[in-house]
């Protein structure tokens, strides 16, 4: 299984070459931790990123397809 749920993050934008970057440390078995990296992100893709990320709760980073979503939630749910 190559789906994990995202515990933290950090991100990176550099200005000269105007690309991101967003490090994920995720939930592995038992008490180890996973590290996966996705850089070259435009504006745009690393803005809705991390909005994922501060404002849904939990994230997964599924790490063969590198996709970023959330847990399933009700329709019409405030949090």
């Amino acid at each position: 299984m190559s789906v994990y749920e995202i515990k933290s993050y950090a991100v990176t934008w550099d200005y000269k070459q105007r690309k991101g970057k967003i490090q994920f440390i995720m939930a592995g078995k038992g008490n180890e931790e996973t590290v996966a990296q996705v850089s070259d992100l435009r504006c745009e893709e690393l803005a809705v990123s991390v909005d994922l990320l501060r404002n849904e709760k939990p994230v997964y980073f599924d790490t063969e397809y590198h996709t970023l979503h959330t847990g399933l939630e009700a329709v019409g749910e405030n949090e």
